[in-house]
């Protein structure tokens, strides 16, 4: 009996030991832990940190990410979730922080955190970059403040800020007197590893890694060619900057697409190779050479790749083309839509009438402008964007102040040209505005006084009229 309860309890106790042993899943990998920074200080060399923002318009925390999105000058953030001062989420963006003269480098895998000027911006943080860019973290009494040492005293240093951009693309970038922001800053996190290929990488290979690495926030490393066949057109041909933006299917993946973003060709001085990029249509196949990046969710042959070859489609579609002497408004919405779907031009210029559904940006001092979106009757699903909205007569005041008081629910009239990006349907950049619920646009202002002539001749016949007034008023007596 003794030695039957000596093997029952040793039996429990393997099973209480299994027990504690058997926590999660088998396979399964702890989550990674995040301590929060109290002080500067604490900040060590050689340790990855999370860098967090709190945006007060919607409650919500960000971390600065270690993307810089193709032809932009900030840094993605990503939303985190904090919770009682716990740090959780999945992939979160972390820095590695290491000592050098004067402060720290901030390094991940696409390479060191730097900035640099532009316009009244002064600086921009950017990442991937083999400029190391000199730091300091600063205690603040509501967080700690990173700003970049890297230059003299006149220009104010550039200190690291959130903005939120209304939501639609928020970011970080360091600015001159843009005012200063305090971070909550955690330890923990790890810098992952870039993806490279072997020279011998199929078409499926690329393709595949270009997607782990947008969905791991990493780069692949390299230059490659791909051959596809164009799905979209989704930015016109730029005669301005001899580029265009297209998107293309590799093979049978059709659920991984590639955006060729700002298209180009090798010598924008052949005229031959131009053309044929202008001339680009759905359903062409091409070979594009060039390095990836991804942006909003698209993996996308980054600004600058190169077209190397086209094999036109056996059936081209044919501009569109509308008779104006008959052509309603439903008409005309309905070719710009088709002509987005079918990747070519919608040729002519045309008036529309439609409600004011949206402000996109908001009116421009500087270019006289305004973006709204409107809508044409009951075509709720088919609205059009007034691009870079503008008037007749830009130096009317009287105009430009119809212009800047605009808002939703306006009936507005739009005359301009028709082009497409990334799946919008606008009256391209100097689209003019006509009527506004009813009323015509100015195109003169009419003076509040008369000017004085001062010209000699002026003063001459000013004079003139003077003196045949004065001998009329003379006969008149």
């Amino acid at each position: 009996m003794k030695n039957f309860k000596k093997v029952l309890s040793l039996v429990l106790a393997v099973v209480m030991v299994m027990g504690a042993l058997v926590v999660a899943p088998i396979g399964a990998q702890a989550e990674t832990t995040y301590k929060k920074v109290e002080s500067a200080s604490d900040i060590k060399s050689g340790k990855n940190y999370v860098i967090l923002a709190y945006c007060a318009d919607n409650s919500k925390y960000y971390a600065m990410g270690t993307n810089v999105p193709s032809g932009k000058t900030f840094l993605e953030a990503k939303e985190v979730t904090v919770t009682d001062g716990v740090l959780s989420g999945e992939s979160i963006p972390s820095w590695t922080v290491k000592a050098t003269t004067g402060g720290f480098t901030l390094e991940n895998s696409n390479g060191f955190l730097s900035s640099k000027g532009e316009k009244d911006l002064a600086y921009v943080a950017e990442a991937g970059t083999e400029n190391k860019e000199v730091w300091t973290f600063v205690d603040t009494e509501d967080g700690i403040r990173l700003q970049c040492v890297a230059y003299d005293a006149a220009t104010k240093g550039g200190t690291m800020a959130f903005n939120y951009n209304n939501g639609s693309t928020p970011r970080f970038k360091t600015y001159k007197n843009y005012g200063v922001m305090d971070f909550v800053i955690y330890e923990g996190g790890e810098i992952k590893q870039n993806i490279e290929l072997g020279d011998n990488a199929t078409p499926e290979e690329i393709v595949n890694a270009a997607y782990e690495a947008m969905e791991k926030e990493v780069k692949l490393i390299g230059t490659f060619e791909l051959t596809g066949v164009i799905t979209g057109i989704d930015a016109e041909f730029n005669s301005q900057y001899n580029n265009i933006t297209v998107t293309i299917q590799i093979g049978d993946m059709a659920d991984k697409k590639i955006q060729c973003y700002r298209l180009t060709v090798a010598d924008v001085n052949d005229a031959e190779a131009l053309a044929e990029l202008e001339g680009l249509g759905k359903d062409d196949t091409i070979t594009v050479s060039g390095q990836f990046t991804y942006n909003n969710g698209k993996v996308q042959m980054d600004k600058g790749c190169v077209l190397k070859d086209v094999k036109k489609a056996a059936v081209q579609k044919e501009n569109i083309e509308l008779d104006p002497t008959t052509a309603t408004e439903e008409d005309i919405v309905n070719a710009a839509y088709q002509a987005m779907e079918d990747g070519v031009k919608f040729n002519g210029t045309w008036s529309l009438t439609g409600v004011i559904t949206k402000i996109d940006t908001a009116y421009n001092g500087s270019y006289k402008n305004i973006t709204v979106t409107i809508q044409v009757g009951d075509m709720a699903d088919k609205t059009i964007q007034c691009y870079r909205l503008t008037v007749p007569n830009k130096g009317c005041e009287a105009a430009l102040d119809v212009m800047k008081a605009l808002k939703v629910e306006d009936e507005i009239t739009v005359e301009g040209t028709f082009t497409y990006y990334e799946g919008v349907v606008e009256f391209a950049a100097g689209c003019v505005l006509l009527e506004v619920n009813g009323e015509e646009v100015p195109t003169t202002s009419a003076p509040d006084t008369i000017d004085v002539i001062s010209t000699g001749a002026g003063v001459v016949l000013v004079a003139g009229i003077a003196a045949l007034a004065i001998v009329e008023m003379k006969k008149r007596r």
